[in-house]
């Protein structure tokens, strides 16, 4: 139904802030203003993941114009989970995410990082949904998005991401939304190609198989635009290689400096020297070069037991609580209620929402939420759907918009007034409070049996420059060659980390670096 429809003359103001640019730029504003009121209301978040400080390690290096750095004396001391310390000190993570964390160092805070991506993911998301449904359900999908992901929601409440990878899937979705209208636009091709580069240095894997999906849906589609001009299309086509090729190039250098192979990621390297089980089911079990217990503990606890079979049940299981994480309760209800209009209008997305879970449960063990961002602006749609048949369905838009209006309230308060989904573990959010005001620190650390792989707290500045440096207790060699590198002029503390607490004090030198029996000269 065209925008000038008789029945709409009443909401004349809605409809013109909900088209062109206007809609974009009241989006971002709305996105920031709901960012800085969950802030207002919940405080910053705090790192408590093992995964959030990886990203944040990652941020910090690339905010020095650095894309690794050195391994430091003794790495192991330095050792922590998703962490590499040989042949670098670096993240083992894709960029992407540390890339928006770097640019919230510059401007003073990470968070702000993570803000700018939830903003950018609000816009793309804008810009697929105004490929299928009106301007205005398309902004009220799009407020839903923000008042409840970008609200109190895991990815905005964690260092550990998501947002990235679901504005980039939201572009490569929007793309090929559009090709049901002929062949896109140059700036349509401009955004698939950013889509599709952006995917690849978030979530390489779970980014190819929506891609892979898009194109096995849309191939009919696809054929009937090339068929409309080989010419046209093969140079649009171009336009969106190009940032796609940059994405390689710099992965390419980021590997180089990382690993010393332009082909071999960070991932697989840490994966060789940590753990036991493969990245993917079709691979072989490989004895890890120098195993982390605690760590392999974390990933098996993961693991459904069975075949695929099982792995489909938990992939499936864990999209179904992805959305509760990231939105909540009412926004799954909304979701599934809309998911069957949407099949009715655009049956290819429910292949690709289908097939996700199918594929990804067939090649990888571990199942976690953020693993369901590059499909997750389906779920949108789905709402996108559901929220034209109301505005579709009284012919009364004043009734329309107070209903879709009381739905966003809503989704809203319920997210503002429960509980964030932040930590409840802070220990080296705490400990670091508690050292700031003594001088400073070199704290070893040790972990009591049981110990979750979370608490891990070995986590410092790129260039060990922190106030308080935290190292793993080691060996006497190990210990040793810390204090000398970084024992002077610090008070050395040793602390016990549990699932309960932290315990400990401040220690001499001499205790965790004894003078050997034999080195003591005898008296005479």
């Amino acid at each position: 139904m065209p925008m000038s429809d008789p029945a709409f003359a009443s909401v004349g103001l809605v409809n013109q802030w909900s088209t062109g640019r206007k809609a974009y730029v009241l989006l971002a504003l709305l996105a920031l203003l709901v960012c800085l009121l969950s802030v207002a209301l919940h405080g910053l978040p705090v790192p408590y993941i093992h995964d959030e400080f990886t990203y944040l390690f990652a941020g910090e290096t690339y905010s020095q114009l650095r894309l690794s750095n050195p391994s430091p004396p003794s790495p192991e001391s330095f050792w922590s989970p998703h962490m590499l310390v040989e042949p670098t000190f670096s993240s083992k993570y894709p960029p992407a995410q540390g890339l928006f964390l770097a640019l919230g160092f510059w401007l003073g805070h990470p968070f702000i990082g993570l803000m700018l991506s939830g903003m950018v993911a609000a816009v793309a998301l804008l810009w697929a949904l105004r490929a299928m449904v009106r301007p205005l359900p398309a902004l009220a999908v799009s407020a839903a998005f923000v008042f409840t992901v970008l609200s109190t929601g895991t990815w905005i409440r964690s260092y550990m991401g998501g947002l990235v990878a679901f504005a980039c899937a939201a572009l490569v979705l929007g793309f090929f939304l559009r090709l049901r209208w002929g062949r896109p636009s140059r700036p349509a091709f401009v955004a698939l190609g950013i889509g599709v580069a952006g995917l690849f240095l978030s979530r390489p894997f779970e980014g190819a198989i929506v891609c892979v999906l898009c194109s096995f849906a849309y191939a009919d589609q696809i054929i009937a635009s090339v068929r409309g001009g080989l010419r046209p299309f093969a140079q649009s086509a171009v336009i969106a290689v190009i940032p796609l090729l940059l994405a390689l190039m710099f992965q390419g250098a980021l590997n180089q400096s990382v690993t010393g192979s332009v082909w071999r990621m960070p991932h697989s390297v840490y994966h060789a020297q940590y753990m036991n089980q493969p990245i993917f089911i079709w691979q072989d079990a490989k004895a890890a070069s120098k195993p982390s217990p605690r760590l392999i503990t974390v990933e098996e606890s993961q693991i459904a037991p069975g075949g695929w079979a099982s792995h489909a049940e938990l992939s499936l299981r864990a999209s179904y609580h992805a959305i509760i994480f990231v939105g909540g309760v009412a926004l799954l209800w909304l979701v599934l209620i809309g998911l069957p209009l949407l099949a009715y209008a655009q049956w290819r997305l429910i292949l690709v929402i289908a097939g996700f879970p199918l594929l990804q449960a067939a090649s990888n063990y571990v199942e976690l939420h953020y693993y369901f961002a590059p499909v997750a602006p389906i779920w949108f749609l789905a709402l996108g759907a559901l929220f034209q048949v109301v505005l579709d369905w009284p012919r009364k838009p004043a009734m329309s918009l107070a209903l879709i209006a009381l739905v966003l309230a809503g989704l809203y308060i319920s997210r503002l007034l429960a509980t964030s989904d932040v930590q409840t573990i802070r220990h080296y959010h705490d400990l670091v409070q508690a050292l700031s005001d003594k001088p400073s620190s070199l704290v070893f650390v040790t972990y009591a049996p049981g110990t979750s792989g979370h608490l891990n707290v070995v986590y410092n500045d790129p260039e060990l420059r922190n106030h308080a440096l935290f190292v793993n207790e080691l060996d006497r060699a190990s210990n040793c060659t810390v204090l000398d590198a970084f024992g002077g002029g610090r008070q050395i503390w040793r602390i016990q980390v549990s699932n309960g607490g932290m315990s400990g004090g401040i220690v001499s030198p001499q205790e965790l670096c004894p003078i050997p029996a034999q080195a003591v000269e005898p008296a005479r």
